[in-house]
């Protein structure tokens, strides 16, 4: 019984909280086409991101990530030791619906900076790659502050799966 209750508070939370917002100031219709910001967790441990507007309800994201890539297998353990190195990555994102407020779903992949690098193909072995996800909500409005929440799954093949959350701020334009 007492989750039933707290389930139907959320969803009353929930549907209260997703009405819209309306303002006496013009409204800007044209959606930012870029937008640069840090993500902290997310797709990484941290993260510079440039985010460019493909449509009004598609992003492409170029960025550096800090990930624990290099978990050193058995052949390389002399040769470089496990840090953070700052790794490539790219997303897509979709976003569904209207104006500055909007929901997001995303995916990507990061690949290590040492692509020369033989990775040994036993289960408990490291990978070149991760993946990235993201089920969460964007704020982002012309000329103005960038905000950005949610869930942000990351996979790194052979290795772990981490269910992490993550939080970006930055500015658009």
């Amino acid at each position: 019984m007492v989750r039933t209750n707290h389930f139907l508070f959320l969803l009353i939370l929930f549907s209260i909280s997703s009405g819209a917002a309306y303002a006496q100031e013009e409204i800007d219709t044209d959606p930012p086409r870029m937008a640069l910001y840090v993500e902290l967790v997310g797709k990484g441990f941290l993260s510079v991101n440039v985010d460019f507007r493909i449509k009004d309800k598609h992003r492409f994201s170029i960025g550096a990530t800090s990930l624990d890539y290099e978990v050193v297998s058995k052949n390389y353990a002399d040769e470089i030791e496990p840090h953070n190195w700052i790794s490539p990555g790219v997303m897509y994102y979709f976003l569904p619906g209207e104006g500055a407020h909007r929901f997001e779903l995303g995916a990507g992949i990061s690949c290590s900076p040492f692509l020369n690098r033989q990775y040994d193909s036993d289960f408990h072995s490291d990978s070149p790659i991760s993946l990235h996800g993201v089920i969460g909500y964007r704020y982002q409005s012309k000329k103005k502050f960038f905000f950005r929440t949610g869930f942000t799954p990351f996979y790194r093949p052979k290795v772990w799966f981490l269910p992490l959350g993550g939080v970006s701020l930055g500015y658009s334009w």
